[in-house]
């Protein structure tokens, strides 16, 4: 009971923390590819997502 409002509470934070949040729509073609590619290399589709998105953005960036 001795707790003050400058108790934390809660879980702690990560070093890393994600922040946004999207939401996708794909047809039935694009989610089996996005089902294959987390199945065979054993991440999360939002991982598998993720690195596209960086791998994308690297291409993108140092295409010139």
């Amino acid at each position: 009971w001795g707790e003050t409002m400058a108790d934390k509470r809660g879980r702690p934070l990560k070093e890393c923390s994600k922040h946004g949040r999207y939401g996708l729509r794909m047809n039935n073609d694009e989610a089996e590819m996005l089902n294959f590619m987390a199945k065979k290399k054993g991440l999360s589709k939002a991982e598998i997502i993720r690195n596209s998105l960086r791998t994308y953005y690297n291409l993108v960036k140092y295409q010139d």
